[in-house]
C-alpha cells in the first residue's frame, strides 16, 4: 500500500513522519497495543521522499479515531522541522500541500497542490478544496507560513476536487500522546 505523509522534525537523529492510519494499519500486525485498542506501535515500513531515497520506518503510534499515525526513522537525514498552526485558517484562506496522488510524482518531482480551507463541521472533519485520490491520504495541509492545519484521509470520489481529513486540534492532542509516548518533542 502507498500513502503520503511529511517528514515533520528530527529529534536526537530520530526523523519523524505524519501520515494516515488506514496506512498504517496493514503495517500493525505485529504491534502492541496500549489502552483502548486505539494506539499501538512497533511495525516496520519504508518511507521515501520525491528523490526516491528509502528508509526503514517503524510505526510509533496511532490513533484510530482520528486517522492519524507517526512513524520515525533514524536512517533518514534531518529535516527541517515544520510547526504546527496554533489555530485553523480563516474559511476561504489558501492552503497547500504536497502529494503523490496514485504514486504519480516519484523520480525527482514532488506534486504540489493549492486549494482553500472550507471548514470543519462539528464531527471535526475538515473539509479542503484540494483534489486527492488513493496516495493523497496523509498529505499534510499547510498554511501560507508553512505550517501544518490539517491532513487529507478521505477524497470524494464523485467531487474529487474536494478533500476531507482532520485539523490541527487533532494533530495537536495526538502529537501530545506521542510526545508523552516517545519522550521527544514533537510539538
Amino acid at each position: 500500500s502507498q500513502a503520503s505523509g511529511i517528514a515533520f522534525k528530527t529529534v536526537s537523529k530520530k526523523t519523524y513522519i505524519l501520515t494516515a492510519d488506514h496506512f498504517c494499519e496493514s503495517y500493525a500486525d505485529d504491534s502492541v497495543s496500549l489502552e483502548n485498542g486505539d494506539i499501538s506501535f512497533g511495525s516496520i515500513l519504508y518511507v521515501e521522499n520525491y528523490l526516491g531515497h528509502s528508509w526503514p520506518a517503524t510505526v510509533i503510534a496511532r490513533d484510530k479515531p482520528t486517522d492519524l499515525c507517526l512513524v520515525s526513522t533514524d536512517e533518514m537525514p534531518p529535516v527541517k522541522t515544520i510547526k504546527l498552526a496554533k489555530g485553523m485558517p480563516k474559511i476561504g484562506s489558501d492552503i497547500y500541500t504536497v502529494s503523490e496522488p496514485l504514486g504519480i510524482g516519484p523520480n525527482g518531482t514532488a506534486l504540489h497542490f493549492t486549494g482553500k480551507f472550507s471548514g470543519c463541521d462539528t464531527e471535526g472533519d475538515c473539509y479542503y478544496s484540494i483534489p486527492a485520490t488513493f496516495g493523497s491520504s496523509g498529505s499534510i495541509v499547510l498554511n501560507d507560513k508553512g505550517e501544518m492545519v490539517g491532513m487529507i484521509q478521505k477524497a470524494i470520489i464523485m467531487l474529487q476536487v474536494m478533500s476531507i481529513g482532520v485539523g490541527a486540534d487533532d494533530i495537536e492532542k495526538f502529537l501530545n500522546y506521542a510526545t508523552e509516548l516517545t519522550g521527544d518533542n514533537l510539538l
